[in-house]
């Protein structure tokens, strides 16, 4: 799983840093698989595979809190380090911090297999769905167009939307940017898009709408990832 700077902010998590040669080098935590943890480092570290590393958590104020754990380097290379955490120095703090990121990897996976669930939004349910309401905004940066949107359905890696169509420029868009307010401003963001598909309809009146599915690109932000899988989880419920 992917970890992102927002995602480390949602967990009051402020930074990471790695004692070597004496001083303390700051790390960023990038990727997780299990216990296999990706950091990008401010500068190179020096050791052989298998050394121990110490690395130090740092939290928010409001927690007022740190932790230290113990690493074993499995691979670097220049500005990064994969290394396994070990079991035998965490803390409370630290226990709880892995359990909430194995437990978002373990939820993450599941809802983002290759061939994904997904939500109908649409007018209907945008606001079940947290948003402020039906219509959000499409940007064209190539063009530097922007217009209003509504999307249609949602999964953790994926979203279509229908947007009016008033020129060739959204034909001839690749890279697609939605942004997506939710009714908590904290959670408003900005999705970058590839566009696979498009369809047009004439409706009524002679206007013209491009019905557009897309690939989010990677990162995807965090908070769409865990509004789309709260409501399958809600959805898989019994009634």
């Amino acid at each position: 799983m992917n970890v992102t700077k927002e995602l480390l902010e949602h967990l009051q998590v402020t930074s990471f840093s790695v004692a070597h040669g004496g001083r303390d080098i700051l790390a960023q935590l990038v990727r997780i698989e299990a216990r296999s943890w990706t950091f990008a480092l401010s500068e190179p570290i020096a050791s052989e595979a298998d050394a121990e590393l110490q690395f130090r958590i740092h939290f928010a104020a409001a927690l007022e809190q740190e932790a230290a754990f113990t690493a074993r380097l499995s691979g670097c290379g220049g500005d990064w380090c994969t290394v396994i955490i070990s079991e035998k120095t965490e803390s409370a703090l630290l226990k709880n911090f892995i359990g909430t990121l194995l437990a978002m990897e373990i939820r993450y996976e599941r809802f983002g297999r290759r061939k994904e669930a997904r939500l109908k939004i649409g007018s209907g349910n945008a606001r079940l769905f947290g948003l402020t309401g039906a219509e959000q905004t499409l940007f064209l940066p190539a063009s530097r167009i922007q217009q209003p949107c509504v999307v249609l359905d949602a999964s953790v890696h994926g979203i279509a939307v229908i947007t009016p169509f008033s020129s060739g420029a959204i034909r001839n868009t690749d890279t697609l940017l939605i942004k997506v307010a939710f009714a908590n401003p904290a959670e408003s963001i900005i999705l970058q898009a590839h566009k696979v598909s498009m369809r047009l309809n004439r409706v009524d009146g002679g206007k013209t709408y491009a019905t557009i599915s897309c690939q989010l690109l990677e990162p995807v932000h965090f908070a769409w990832k865990e509004r789309v899988i709260a409501l399958l989880e809600k959805e898989e419920r019994p009634a």
